[in-house]
This record gives C-alpha cells, structure tokens and sequence, in this order.
C-alpha cells in the first residue's frame, strides 16, 4: 500500500494497539536513542478523517553542530 509523503496512516490501517502494545514489549534491545538536528521545524497538524496532515509554519535554526 502506497501511501501519500507528508501523510501518517490512518490509526484504522495500524495495528490494533493491543497487538502494538505487545511487539513494542517484545523488542528485546534499548528503544531510545539521541537524535541529532540543526532545525527545529513548528507544523500545523490536523486530519480529514483517513489521514493525519501537516503544513510547515516555521523552521527554525538551532545553535551550534549536529
């Protein structure tokens, strides 16, 4: 299934959470991880229904190296 860029999964082509639940619990190495980045980028998020949709506001610089 393609799906649009910019565009999550509706939440009814996901995993039921239950079963989300339970392979995240199965995951048997570290899930956090450092993330690096020199923006910072500020969306407006909402969603029609079938998918979750963003539009860029701002991006902003950060200080620095990354």
């Amino acid at each position: 299934m393609s799906r649009p860029s910019g565009n999550y999964l509706a939440q009814s082509q996901l995993q039921p959470p239950v079963d989300l639940r339970a392979a995240l619990a199965s995951i048997e190495e570290p899930l956090s991880h450092t993330v690096r980045g020199d923006h910072i980028h500020l969306v407006e998020q909402w969603h029609d229904g079938v998918t979750i949709k963003w539009e860029p506001i701002a991006s902003i610089p950060l200080k620095g190296s990354a």
